[in-house]
């Protein structure tokens, strides 16, 4: 989900709104797309052009400007019809997706839950891979409540397995060769990309070489480069919010209804890990 002003990108609209200003909703991104403002975060140009540049291969890739869910819906259940899709794996950089809505911080749920929603509505076969475990402890999210979600997931059959990515696997080569890439075209590069990178690496603890976490404590570990899998709609019947954004038009009604339950219901105090001798 892109935040630039895509209305200023040259590139193929998959679905705009019927308003007076025609607001991209869906844009189709290729290695030739043009985008007069290089500053813009577009990392969807930089990772088509990867594949044209390193692979050749014409990749193209869709984005979404910030919209609430019906209309990222929408956009989604116009893919599945010009593409005939039978199956969308969502992959999210953290486990924010997983939080049901009453922990003490959810991260940033949302492009994470907008999309999850959104897909949800497709009526689709969907699956939600988490990658990078651990990585939103820098915004603020529990591990235990990580891994609490991922038990509740697994006792309602929604947990689908993980296994790990290695560094000698050629689709990680790949994954890093890309990442490095794109970083390298756009203003400042990924936190949760450098987490996901150390942890493939075999780095652990802090080791804080991104810039952007120079001032925080960091917790490299090997599970951050673990895919998780899980069922779509066993994720989203778990959200104990989903009454209150499932219908937004815009991302700010959508926060809105986020923040509208947390204001109403009872949120959990801050969750650590048990210490080695708590038990």
């Amino acid at each position: 989900m892109n935040t630039g002003e895509l209305k200023n990108v040259e590139g193929e609209v998959i679905l705009q709104e019927k308003n007076p200003a025609r607001s991209i909703v869906c844009m189709k991104v290729n290695s030739d797309t043009n985008f007069p403002n290089k500053s813009i975060f577009f990392p969807e140009y930089f990772l088509s052009k990867w594949f044209k540049d390193e692979a050749s291969q014409e990749v193209p890739v869709y984005t979404f400007k910030r919209r609430g869910v019906t209309k990222v819906a929408e956009g989604y259940s116009e893919l599945v019809r010009r593409l005939s899709v039978d199956l969308i794996v969502l992959v999210d950089g953290g486990s924010d997706s997983l939080m049901a809505g009453d922990e003490h911080d959810l991260g940033t749920p949302l492009e994470d839950m907008v999309n999850v929603f959104a897909v949800a509505k497709t009526g689709v076969r969907s699956v939600l891979c988490c990658l990078g475990i651990g990585c939103d402890r820098f915004y603020g999210v529990s591990d235990r409540a990580t891994f609490r979600a991922i038990a509740e997931l697994t006792q309602a059959g929604g947990f689908l397995g993980s296994f790990s990515l290695q560094e000698r696997m050629p689709e990680v080569q790949g994954y890093l060769s890309a990442l490095e890439y794109v970083e390298s075209n756009l203003p400042y590069p990924s936190i949760v990309g450098h987490y996901i990178t150390s942890s493939i690496k075999g780095y652990f603890g802090n080791y804080n070489k991104h810039e952007r976490t120079q001032d925080s404590v960091i917790f490299v570990n090997p599970i951050m480069s673990q895919l998780y899998f899980f069922e779509l709609k066993e994720v989203v019947r778990r959200v104990k919010y989903r009454d209150y954004v499932e219908d937004t038009q815009t991302s700010a009604d959508f926060m809105v209804g986020i923040q509208y339950f947390r204001n109403n219901f009872a949120t959990q105090e801050v969750e650590e890990w048990p210490k080695v001798n708590e038990f």
